[in-house]
């Protein structure tokens, strides 16, 4: 969305995304005006996000917060944004660090995933290490599924590989049964995990989700 100093919010064109049902609509408030568009609307796949970007440019705002729908092609708004001095704040995908460093205006806002992958780790491991009895078949190894966000997301790719990295640091040996993507969502998650009990029944002795949201689906 692009922001400006007008005395309201406006969202500026009405939209239903058919990925995700969301209707966006128009709504008074106070002080600044924000021109939403839903993410799904916003895929390079459908060649018009340069032309959406730079209608936000030409009415006026003064920055643009972009979640990306793919993180890979980002000259055309990143050209366009540094010839009219519109800084630019990314969030929940990083760009690249080749694109993120072509100008000083350019911002990500998110997690650590790496750093949150290593918590994870080292909290299981002091887990299992009090609780011995984690190691159901006694064999010495952890049988372990994981609950992954949404697939290509660097994000759920580097918590992934981070908490299995970490478990190993901190002397678990662990063997992999499973990895299923239920992106981010506790629905999906249940599923998943519904799909993953049957398969392997009382084998699974550890459920890693990459967000909570995820590892309370496998509760369900």
């Amino acid at each position: 969305f692009g922001i400006s100093g007008s005395p309201r919010i406006l969202v500026s064109k009405s939209h239903t995304c058919t990925d995700c049902s969301v209707q966006i609509s128009s709504h008074d408030f106070v002080k600044i005006n924000i021109n939403f568009q839903c993410p799904h609307l916003l895929s390079f796949e459908n060649g018009c996000t340069f032309i959406i970007w730079q209608e936000m440019i030409e009415d006026g705002c003064n920055v643009l917060c972009i979640n990306l729908a793919d993180r890979t092609d980002l000259s055309h708004i990143i050209n366009a944004a540094m010839e009219n001095d519109i800084p630019i704040i990314f969030f929940n995908r990083e760009p690249v660090d080749e694109d993120l460093n072509r100008w000083d205006k350019l911002y990500y806002v998110g997690a650590k995933a790496k750093q949150s992958g290593q918590m994870q780790g080292e909290l299981i491991a002091d887990y299992i290490k009090n609780n011995p009895g984690v190691d159901k078949n006694g064999d010495g190894r952890i049988q372990y599924v994981i609950l992954e966000g949404e697939m290509g997301h660097q994000d759920a790719i580097v918590r992934t590989e981070s908490v299995t990295e970490s478990m190993k640091n901190n002397g678990l040996q662990i063997e992999k049964l499973s990895c299923q993507i239920a992106n981010w969502n506790r629905a999906q998650a249940q599923n998943r995990m519904t799909q993953l009990i049957g398969q392997y029944k009382n084998s699974i002795e550890l459920v890693i989700a990459n967000n909570y949201a995820m590892a309370l689906g496998a509760i369900d």
